[in-house]
C-alpha cells in the first residue's frame, strides 16, 4: 500500500522540562529514539481501518498489539513500548471516512492517554510527543480518509 509521509523536524518536539533528581532540579530533554521522524496516515482496505504509523530512528524492532478499547489498537515495541502505529476501526466506530476527519485525531489522542495506564513500562514522553504530532499534523494525516 503505498501512502505519503510527513516529515517532522524533532527540534519541535524536543522541549526541556523540569524534574527534581534525588533533590536536585535537573533540565531534561527527550531521547532523539523517542521523537518520531515521520508520520503517516492511510486507510488499509484490506484490515478496513485506519492507520496512523509513527516512524523512528532506529525502526525494525519486534512489535506487540494493546487494545485501547472496542475500536483503538495501539502497536508498541515490545522492548522499548514506543507507539509505532494506532490502528482505528472506522466502521466499527460507525464513523465514515469524512467524518474521521473530524472525530479520528480526538479519538487517537485519547487513546495515546489511555496507552500511559495499560502499558508496563510507559514510555510518557514518546507517547505525549505522538499526541502533539497528531494534533499538530491532525490534517495532513487524516486527509488520507477523503
Amino acid at each position: 500500500m503505498s501512502h505519503e509521509w510527513i516529515k517532522i523536524n524533532p527540534s519541535e518536539y524536543d522541549e526541556p522540562r523540569t524534574e527534581t533528581i534525588r533533590g536536585v532540579d535537573v533540565e531534561v530533554f527527550l531521547s532523539p529514539y523517542e521523537i518520531p521522524r515521520e508520520v503517516s496516515g492511510y486507510y488499509d482496505e484490506g484490515v478496513k481501518k485506519f492507520m496512523i504509523v509513527f516512524k523512528y530512528i532506529g525502526d525494525g524492532e519486534a512489535t506487540e498489539a494493546v487494545k485501547e478499547d472496542d475500536f483503538i489498537t495501539a502497536i508498541v515495541g515490545r522492548q522499548s513500548h514506543r507507539l509505532y502505529r494506532l490502528e482505528l476501526d472506522v466502521h466499527g466506530m460507525a464513523a465514515d471516512l469524512i467524518e474521521l476527519k473530524v472525530s479520528g485525531p480526538k479519538r487517537a489522542q485519547a487513546a495515546i492517554d489511555h496507552l500511559s495506564s495499560s502499558v508496563a513500562r510507559p514510555r510518557r514522553g514518546n507517547y505525549q510527543t505522538a499526541k502533539q504530532v497528531i494534533a499538530d499534523k491532525g490534517s495532513q494525516i487524516f486527509a488520507a480518509s477523503q
